[in-house]
């Protein structure tokens, strides 16, 4: 949702290689998620080429080798 209404905001497109999945807090805060094995395989049927997830589920990523490009943020500015 927050990368939605920034890319409105900024009249600029997503990409749609570029998969996101967390939980944001008021303060920019990325939480921990369930279910980001499904979640990555729903992504990459859909293109996905680029995973962003919580910092806190890089151990449930690490049993998903299948996918290289990957970035684990923490907050919003990282």
């Amino acid at each position: 949702m927050a990368s939605s209404l920034l890319s409105l905001a900024l009249n600029h497109s997503l990409d749609p290689t570029i998969a996101m999945t967390g939980e944001l807090t008021v303060t920019g805060k990325v939480l921990r998620i369930g279910g980001l094995r499904e979640k990555t395989v729903a992504a990459r049927r859909a293109g996905a080429t680029k995973i962003i997830f919580p910092a806190d589920n890089t151990s449930d990523w690490l049993e998903l080798p299948e996918v290289s490009n990957w970035f684990p943020v923490s907050t919003l500015d990282s």
